[in-house]
C-alpha cells in the first residue's frame, strides 16, 4: 500500500509518476548532460545585431576620429602602450582620451 507522501508525489497533476527530470539526459554527453546542454553558448542573431547598433551609436557620439580610433583599438584588446605607438601619441594622451570617452559615454547613457 502507498503512503500518503507517495500518493502525493505521484498524483495525476504531477504526471502520475511518468515525468522525468534532467537525469534522463545523463548518458547523452557525460558531464555536460542535462538541460544546460541544450542552451547555446553563442549569442542570438538579434543580440549580435543590437550590440552592433549600440557600438555604432557609441562611436557616432564620440564625433572625433582620434577617439574613435583609440576605442576601436581598445576593443581589439590592444594595450594603451600599443595604441599610443600605433597612433603616434604618448601613452598619457591615450589614457586621457580613454578617460574622455568614458565621460562622453557616461553623459550620453540613458538614465
Amino acid at each position: 500500500m502507498k503512503s500518503a507522501q507517495q500518493r502525493k508525489n505521484f498524483a495525476e497533476k504531477r504526471g502520475g509518476g511518468c515525468v522525468s527530470g534532467e537525469s534522463v539526459f545523463a548518458n547523452l554527453q557525460g558531464n555536460n548532460a542535462g538541460f544546460a546542454n541544450f542552451l547555446g553558448t553563442e549569442p542570438t542573431p538579434e543580440l549580435v545585431a543590437e550590440m552592433g547598433e549600440q557600438y555604432a551609436e557609441r562611436l557616432r557620439v564620440l564625433n572625433d576620429v582620434t577617439l574613435t580610433a583609440i576605442v576601436e583599438l581598445k576593443f581589439q584588446s590592444y594595450s594603451n602602450e600599443e595604441i599610443a605607438e600605433r597612433i603616434g601619441k604618448n601613452v598619457r594622451t591615450v589614457e586621457r582620451k580613454l578617460s574622455l570617452v568614458r565621460e562622453i559615454w557616461g553623459a550620453s547613457s540613458p538614465s
